[in-house]
């Protein structure tokens, strides 16, 4: 179950571990403030890079936001158009409108 857990509740576990591995650096680094933000940057970086490597290899041209006035619910991440034509402003509003 875990397995799974890290897999569909990804941003969750993720954000999890993140803070709980921070939390022992700010105690561990506390009196050297120096290495601290260097240790949180390297972090945030370390964390987008993989967001990044995802986005990739799903060859996402395009990210549309599914969300409702209270909260964002996910994303569609969509690839190129089979017409290889960039997505226009009109296919944007359009699918904005819809994930709405």
């Amino acid at each position: 179950m875990p397995a799974i857990d890290r897999r569909f509740f990804r941003e969750t576990y993720n954000a999890h571990q993140i803070l709980s591995e921070l939390s022992h650096t700010v105690r561990r680094l506390a009196a050297q403030p120096e290495k601290l933000l260097e240790t949180v940057a390297n972090k945030q970086k370390d964390a987008l890079f993989q967001e990044r490597r995802l986005l990739e290899q799903l060859h996402t041209r395009l990210i549309v936001p599914l969300a409702t006035t209270e909260r964002l619910l996910g994303f569609i991440s969509l690839g190129e158009k089979l017409s290889e034509e960039p997505y226009s402003k009109e296919d944007k509003e359009l699918l904005l409108a819809v994930a709405q």
